[in-house]
């Protein structure tokens, strides 16, 4: 595939200018797990509405992408994916109504997870238009199968994760 000289920016050598949410998995087998389950969504949310200045009741948007990876990838193809991952991850941390990314290591498998929290399904849609995110999506072809979930978390529980599939 070709993409033209300009190519992704290493996630590195990005100033990112929000501060960002910690994100690390309750469980080894995260990946393989429901969202619900395999995070503490207690502390992720109260650092997401903290560090943004959310108020408890302003609902939060949660979009998942999974993914396993053909497995006949070479390694060049595997930091093709790794280059436009990273530069759709930032395009979204520049978007209006970004807040939080997880992007998960790939299991032994090719299994991998990555969310991002959004203000509103509105801006994480608005955020996929930026043509970083774009080339990046044209990428799937790379994958054996993907899925992707949606979900409101609609008001601040602090000891459960109350969130619904998003009604399409």
């Amino acid at each position: 595939m070709e993409f033209g000289n300009r190519g992704p920016q290493p996630l590195d050598n990005v100033n990112v200018l929000k501060k960002k949410v910690v994100i690390e998995p309750l469980l080894a087998d995260y990946v393989h797990r429901p969202v619900q389950e395999s995070f503490n969504w207690h502390k992720i949310l109260n650092d997401v509405r903290g560090q943004r200045g959310l108020p408890t009741n302003e609902p939060i948007y949660l979009f998942v992408f999974r993914s396993l990876r053909k497995p006949d990838l070479t390694a060049e193809d595997i930091q093709l994916l790794t280059d436009w991952d990273a530069a759709a991850h930032v395009a979204a941390e520049e978007a209006d109504g970004f807040l939080a990314y997880f992007g998960g290591e790939p299991d032994e498998h090719g299994a991998c997870i990555s969310f991002c929290l959004w203000r509103s399904r509105e801006a994480a849609l608005a955020g996929t238009a930026h043509p970083d995110h774009q080339t990046a999506a044209r990428l799937i072809t790379m994958y054996a199968a993907h899925d992707t979930e949606r979900y409101d978390i609609p008001v601040y529980y602090p000891h459960k994760f109350d969130a619904r599939p998003y009604a399409r």
